[in-house]
């Protein structure tokens, strides 16, 4: 299986534990474009979010949101205390349309 990096998306933006604003928090994202002998497959998103350890650590495992800058959103994870995520969903609309 190969994949290709599509995307890098930066900036700061809101972590939600459901409809509750947590904080705000610099993050930096890769979307990866997976292929199976060729033909599009999964997208996998990479990245993290730079806050601090004792914001995150209690919040490992739990499942929040991250409001991108540009009002887009994922649905993601805290794997480590240094911030690192796994997704939940791709990215969605403002609208909440998986469009990535």
């Amino acid at each position: 299986m190969a994949k290709q990096l599509i995307a890098e998306l930066a900036g700061t933006g809101k972590i939600f534990r459901g409809n509750q604003l947590l904080t705000e928090a610099p993050y930096s994202l890769r979307i990866y474009q997976e292929y199976v002998h060729g033909i599009p497959e999964l997208r996998d998103i990479e990245g993290a979010v730079h806050a601090d350890k004792r914001f995150i650590l209690p919040l490992i495992g739990e499942e929040l949101s991250l409001e991108l800058n540009d009002g887009h959103s994922v649905g993601f994870f805290f794997t480590d205390a240094q911030g690192l995520i796994a997704n939940t969903t791709g990215i969605l609309s403002p609208q909440g349309q998986e469009i990535a």
